[in-house]
């Protein structure tokens, strides 16, 4: 659904509304909102701005929920259309719940492989130091991938799909999308259990060989 505003001293105003009060054969031209509007309308856009008049919001409402992954798809449809229809010689911008988590999921996502990076370098550095071993520690960030992507794969086909556990676990039906940030959060609590078991048993067959 979209509806166009114009604002009046801080105040929405249907867009066709607008048009309506600064269209001289329109009944609503002769109003009293109609006479403050012409009055003041453009005169609050270009002392706020500078714009000339020349400014307008456009509310969009989406159809679907706007943190769901329907409502990211739709945000970038528009953001295609906007680059589109207005090009140069406009600014234009979003702002939101949508717009905004797609901001985050964008910034955090972008950061994910340098966590990544930093994690195994840190992990090979660490374990490789303590057991004074080279092939020790790339072994150690193997199994601990193997088990990263074990659970990750886990969860989308839990979580994301219909499977037979949708008939153990009722609670299950009407999921199919994960959190955006679990991938995040839980890679470092995977990685430090995967590492807490795996350095215990490498310790207890160094010691009783």
């Amino acid at each position: 659904i979209f509806s166009s505003y114009t604002w009046l001293g801080g105040q929405k105003i249907l867009f066709s509304e607008a048009t309506a009060m600064t269209d001289p054969t329109s009944p609503a031209f002769n109003t009293t909102t109609g006479g403050l509007y012409q009055l003041f309308a453009f005169q609050y856009v270009s002392t706020s701005e500078g714009l000339e008049g020349q400014a307008a919001t456009i509310e969009i409402i989406l159809p679907v929920d706007p943190s769901s992954p329907d409502a990211r798809d739709l945000f970038h449809v528009l953001q295609n259309i906007a680059k589109s229809v207005f090009g140069e010689g406009y600014t234009y911008g979003f702002t939101g719940q949508t717009s905004t988590s797609d901001s985050s999921i964008n910034e955090t996502y972008s950061f994910f492989p340098l966590m990544i990076l930093l994690v195994v370098v840190a992990i090979y550095a660490l374990v490789g130091i303590m057991f004074k071993a080279a092939i020790l520690p790339a072994r150690l960030i193997a199994t601990i991938g193997l088990t990263v992507s074990f659970i990750y794969g886990a969860a989308v086909v839990v979580f994301e799909y219909d499977t037979f556990l949708n008939d153990i676990f009722p609670v299950l039906d009407g999921v199919n999308v994960l959190f955006w940030m679990m991938p995040v959060m839980s890679l470092s609590i995977i990685i430090g259990l995967g590492m807490d078991y795996d350095i215990f048993t490498t310790v207890v067959r160094v010691e009783f060989p």
